[in-house]
């Protein structure tokens, strides 16, 4: 039988736990408005994505882990060590299983359990709070050179750039430029899809981190 499960702060719920998830659920995150009303005008103005990019609402990422024991005081240990594995999660990396090369930055919302009569059977509901976007587990990188290089962003997010310079080295985004002459994280940005980089002054390396919806 195939165990689907995740990890987060240093362990993982299959191989350290013997445990699987026995459902998931993961929201849709909602767009953040920020939205005018005009006194006798019909409507409103929706200034939300007024500088070319839409924000979103962080998402509930939730699970739910089934726990078996021969006795109710074997239950209560499991339940106990899953709790305090999953309560302190606090913008920790969760990586799924089922999502290889990508992983959510999430903290714990609530963590809750239903027990059966029995009290040999209980069910763990952990919930997250999640960055909307799942972030790429490796940075892609590029080494530019003087003129302007095409560079691909093929995230849903803007990525922002880290640059690790050869001598003084100048790029410009779109309408930003910056000067740099040392490693940086840069207040440059990619955005989804094709971008040009205009270099001048010598080459660089840069890298970036994808993220998906």
């Amino acid at each position: 039988m195939t165990c689907d499960g995740f990890s987060v702060r240093g362990r993982h719920l299959c191989e350290d736990f013997g445990l699987c998830i026995a459902d998931r659920s993961l929201s849709v995150p909602a767009q953040k408005r920020a939205t005018v009303s005009i006194p006798f005008a019909h409507g409103e103005i929706d200034f939300s994505a007024i500088n070319g990019e839409v924000y979103y609402e962080s998402r509930e990422l939730a699970y739910s882990i089934d726990l078996i024991a021969d006795d109710p005081a074997e239950l209560e240990a499991q339940v106990s060590e899953v709790a305090q594995w999953l309560a302190p999660v606090c913008n920790d990396d969760i990586s799924e299983d089922s999502m290889p090369g990508y992983h959510w930055r999430a903290s714990a919302a609530s963590v809750g359990v239903s027990r059966d009569d029995s009290g040999t059977a209980a069910t763990v509901e952990a919930k997250f709070s999640a960055y909307p976007f799942a972030l790429a587990d490796e940075e892609c990188e590029a080494r530019i050179a003087v003129g302007v290089n095409p560079i691909v962003n093929r995230g849903s997010m803007r990525a922002r750039i880290s640059i690790v310079p050869e001598g003084t080295v100048t790029l410009a985004v779109g309408n930003l430029r910056q000067t740099f002459n040392g490693p940086t994280a840069t207040n440059l940005y990619l955005a989804p899809g094709d971008n040009e980089v205009d270099v001048s002054g010598g080459s660089a390396l840069i890298r970036w981190r994808e993220g998906i919806l």
